[in-house]
This record gives structure tokens, sequence and C-alpha cells, in this order.
């Protein structure tokens, strides 16, 4: 009974996986066509057909390697070889990247790029490297491939321990204090560089971080990541939460006490028929899928509405197109559903600090 169980779970998160990859790149599709249609008519405004060729081009690349990444990803089986496949697909986005996973404390790297590790020889340092890959083309193959992994205590590197606890990305110096002393070594960039640290969260719980230097594009790098999330989840084992844990206690700090008092009243999710915690699931991953495209396609507004203290009044139109889609699909569906769009907007974008959504924020829909 329980193998046919799991097996089921199996089935559902990678029907669940498949879907939300379809949707991503349906809108991607949808947004460089709308895209195309506005630099067209700024270029005429302009007097230059050009510029909006220009533009036009270089958001389908973006595009395309978004595409070609996800779809890597959708393939990959295996916890090892997902994580692989999202250290590869990062070269368009990040010069050096280093995925690591933790075990009694430690840190170990599971992939490595454009790294540089100590070999027998003291004179002659490994290289794991891959070219950076053009937008839109297939990764590069690593030069190299070594045996040897990065191993260090995960209490020497205070920004992966924040990374793990926040369970947000954090940007720290590249420095022995802030990232152990081998992965620094290791990175050897610049003196005062900055590493970029992306945590990547199965059933809410940080499995692995992606740790990338040099010159990183963060919106693209947090999407392949919660693609990568995503794929861990459906091929990993099923497994039923705690009985003594409550479904919606996924709520970050910070949640208002509206959000909080209306989630206590929820069901456990041993309570929840196979329809309600498949709606949930869905309804999860929807939220996190939103709110990662506001982030990855309104940076400059998002910028913007987080200095002024209003992000509400920053990205209204995708806000309020991500409310009614919530409510439509999942709210209006479910009696014991819990607003998780609310709870990644204030979580995923305002950090926790609702006062940053701003005076014309609607507030949670339940």
């Amino acid at each position: 009974m329980a193998e046919t169980q799991a097996l089921n779970w199996r089935e559902l998160l990678e029907k669940h996986h498949s879907a939300l990859v379809d949707e991503l790149r349906i809108r991607i599709d949808a947004d460089v066509r709308e895209a195309a249609g506005q630099a067209t008519a700024l270029a005429h405004a302009e007097g230059d057909i050009r510029v909006a060729e220009a533009r036009v081009e270089a958001r389908r690349a973006v595009a395309d390697s978004l595409h070609l990444s996800i779809r890597r990803l959708r393939q990959a089986s295996g916890e090892i070889r997902i994580l692989k496949v999202l250290n590869e697909v990062t070269a368009p986005w990040a010069a050096q990247s280093v995925v690591l996973v933790f075990e009694n404390h430690q840190a170990r790297s599971v992939a490595l790029r454009g790294i540089s590790l100590p070999s027998s020889d003291p004179e002659v340092p490994t290289i794991v490297d891959a070219p950076r890959s053009r937008p839109g083309s297939e990764p590069a193959t690593p030069t190299d491939v070594v045996t040897d992994n990065l191993v260090f205590d995960i209490t020497a590197a205070p920004a992966i321990v924040a990374a793990i606890e926040s369970r947000d990305p954090v940007i720290a110096l590249l420095s022995p204090r802030e990232l152990s002393v081998p992965l620094a070594d290791a990175l050897g960039v610049d003196p005062g560089s900055r590493a970029s640290v992306y945590p990547i969260l199965v059933r809410q719980a940080v499995v692995a971080v992606l740790v990338a230097a040099g010159t990183v594009s963060t919106p693209q790098l947090e999407l392949l990541c919660e693609a990568a999330a995503m794929r861990l989840e459906a091929s990993a084992p099923a497994a039923a939460p705690s009985p003594d844990i409550n479904f919606v206690q996924i709520a970050q700090a910070g949640v208002s006490a509206h959000v909080a008092a209306n989630a206590s009243e929820k069901l456990a999710w041993e309570d929840l028929s196979t329809d309600q915690q498949r709606l949930h699931l869905q309804a999860q991953r929807m939220a996190r899928l939103r709110t990662a495209e506001m982030r990855l396609y309104q940076p400059d507004p998002l910028q913007r509405g987080v200095a002024a203290g209003d992000i509400y009044g920053a990205l209204k139109s995708q806000i309020d197109a991500a409310r009614s889609e919530f409510l439509q699909t999942y709210l209006s569906k479910s009696d014991s559903m819990v607003d998780y769009l609310h709870l990644e907007i204030l979580h995923t974008l305002a950090h926790d600090d609702d006062r940053l959504l701003g005076p014309g924020y609607p507030g949670p829909m339940v």
C-alpha cells in the first residue's frame, strides 16, 4: 500500500512539474511577443527600426536559453544529476558556479564550473571549466572533469548559513570570512568581488545551494534554481508530512496576524483529501512561479517599489493579474486553501516586511 501511494505521489509531482514547465514556456513566449510589439512601436516613434530588432533579438535569445535550460532540467533524473545540470545551465548567467550539498554540518561540492582546485602537484592547479555559452545555445561541455570535491565546515561560511536560514538569496563578499577558506580560494577572483548564494528548496527545506561569482545575472539564476527545485521535488521519493506539523506552517516569519490566524484554522495536511492535497501543491507552485516571473521580468519597477515602500503601486497590473488567476483557479475551489500568493509576494518581493507592499495593497484574499 505504501509503495503504491509513493508511486502515485511521484506521478502526481511529475505531472505538476511538466505542467509548470509548459506554462513557463508559454508565458516566456508571450512576454517575447509583447516585448517585440512594444519595441517596434517605440522604434517607429524614434525612427530607428534597428533598435527594435536588436531588443527583440536579445529578448528572444534569453527566452531560448531559458527554454533549453529548463528542458534539460526536466529531462534530468536523480538528485546529483539534476544538480550537475543546474550547474551547467548557469553558464550564460554566471562566470563561475559551485553547487553544494550538506551532511553532518559539512558542505560538499557536487558540481563545479570555472573553479581552480589544488591538484596532486601543487605547481599545477586543476581547472574545472565550461566556456560561457551564448544565450540560446547548448551549454558547453566542461573541458576537464575531476573527482576532487570541495569539502568544508558549513559554520566557516556565514553567507551560506544565512542563505539556508533565510531561504533567500544572499550576496556576500568573496572572502574567506564569508565563504570559508576553501571556497574563496577555489573561486579565486579579485579581492573585493562578490558572490551570490542561491538556496534550492524542496518541500520548504534547503537541500543545496548554488554559489555564483564573477558576472552574475540574478533573475535568471533564481528562475533556474526554482526549476531545479521543482524537478528535485518531483523526482524525490514521496514522504508524508509529519503528523504534528500543520500543513500551513510554511508561512514565513512576518506574515500578518490575519493570515496567521486564518491559516491556523485550516485543516492539517493529513486531513486533506488527495484532490485537496494536489490542489494545494499546484497553488504553491503557481505562487512561486508568478513571483519569480515578477522578479525576472520587472526588476526595475520592483526595485523602485521597494525603495518607495510601494511594491504594489509599482507592479499593480502584474500583482492584480496573479491575484485574479489565483482566486479563480484555487481559492474559489477549496475552503481549505491558503493564500499562498500573498505569502510569496510578502516573503519573496517584500522580504517579510509588509510595509514595503504599499498603502494600496489589498491584502490577503482569505
